[in-house]
């Protein structure tokens, strides 16, 4: 099955071949987590914050809501999280039973994560731009482990169940209180990989 996944995402998506060696190669695989931790660790939480809060202020939503701030400290803690959460995706799209449509979602994850282009560009912002690839995993996350039938997936997220927990709040609300970023990232999501 991981070869029929790997030959069609590979001829459907060649721009993503680097993902892919992530996702396969166990070799290929263990640099980006560490590339990744190192540009995340480099911030405080609270230096994360603050650049949220600017950062985004085009993104939010302008009637005002009272659950902005709350989106914001979830959306760092997630996004201070993204090696655990590459390591947990990558996990399960090679060790559990999921349909070949869901493992091409989680796919989309680490793709988002390696692409250089992006809606905010990780170069120029540092940790703060990673807030666009926090909200295509909590998209992809929450489709694939909506269904109840994911015992397996779900058994993988047992010992980072509260990363899992924010990762479920954090599409709620940056679906509310971003609704412009959002929908950016969804329909990027969308386009390529459903």
């Amino acid at each position: 099955m991981l070869f029929l996944l790997r030959w069609y995402l590979q001829s459907r998506f060649p721009k993503y071949r680097r993902a892919y060696r992530l996702v396969f190669d166990p070799e290929g695989f263990h640099h980006y987590p560490k590339e990744l931790k190192t540009q995340v660790e480099g911030q405080s939480r609270e230096e994360i914050l603050r650049s949220l809060e600017s950062t985004l202020a085009t993104y939010r939503n302008k009637s005002g809501t009272p659950r902005l701030q709350e989106t914001y400290e979830t959306l760092a803690a997630v996004i201070i999280q993204l090696p655990v959460i590459l390591e947990i995706v990558v996990e399960m799209i090679n060790k559990s039973s999921l349909s070949f449509s869901e493992k091409k979602n989680l796919i989309a994850i680490v793709a988002y994560l390696v692409c250089p282009i992006d809606i905010i560009p990780e170069g120029a912002m540092g940790g703060v731009g990673f807030a666009d690839d926090a909200i295509c995993a909590s998209i992809a996350i929450n489709s694939v482990l909506s269904d109840g039938n994911h015992e397996e997936a779900k058994k993988l997220w047992n010992s980072h169940a509260p990363i899992l927990e924010k990762i479920r709040l954090l599409n709620q609300l940056s679906e509310e209180n971003l609704p412009n970023l959002y929908s950016e990232v969804r329909d990027a999501y969308m386009k390529v990989f459903a």
